[in-house]
């Protein structure tokens, strides 16, 4: 290599160097983000999970819902005011947390069922528990304003204790955090 390869190769190394300064300072110890775009009931548990406990743990714990994830933060149904195509996905998506089903063998719903009866005969909290538990533990939940406008979402259908974002605040939190998990 010539002189003024290496010393073109030395100025990157050492801008990256600087980069990675750079984000080793903003990046905040003891943080966990979560990001979930699914709305399987079993791996919003797992999320959830995760998110209390983190948070019993003292971590700074932020999750984001997206895409079908933005499903398990619903409360209702909300039909006015949408075009046809924002309607029918209304229709087709759950319109509440548990009515979300698993990911494997629900079996129309009877897998879901079997879950939910062995979670209560061994005392395991819900998944509705878990999202009430991770609101009153400040855990900061975050639903993408993006996939709300996508399927006609109004805050209207969502619980009321949720942050609204789009994704460059979604990736403002995974790169700060010191942990990061997507599900």
């Amino acid at each position: 290599m010539n002189t003024e390869n290496l010393e073109s190769l030395q100025a990157k190394v050492n801008a990256l160097e600087k980069k990675m300064q750079a984000m080793e300072k903003k990046q905040e110890p003891n943080s966990l983000f979560i990001l979930i775009t699914t709305n399987d009931y079993d791996k919003i548990m797992s999320a959830l999970l995760l998110a209390v406990g983190a948070a019993s743990m003292g971590m700074k714990t932020t999750m984001y819902f997206t895409f079908w994830g933005i499903n398990a933060l619903k409360k209702k149904n909300i039909y006015a005011g949408k075009d046809f195509m924002q309607k029918a996905m209304t229709m087709m998506m759950p319109k509440r947390l548990e009515r979300n089903s698993l990911s494997k063998y629900d079996m129309l719903g009877m897998g879901k069922i079997g879950m939910k009866y062995l979670m209560k005969k061994k005392n395991i909290a819900t998944v509705e528990e878990l999202m009430k538990t991770a609101l009153d533990m400040d855990v900061k939940i975050i639903a993408c304003e993006m996939t709300m406008n996508l399927m006609g979402i109004t805050r209207e259908e969502l619980n009321e204790k949720l942050h609204f974002a789009g994704v460059s605040e979604c990736l403002d939190h995974s790169f700060e955090s010191s942990v990061s998990f997507f599900i």
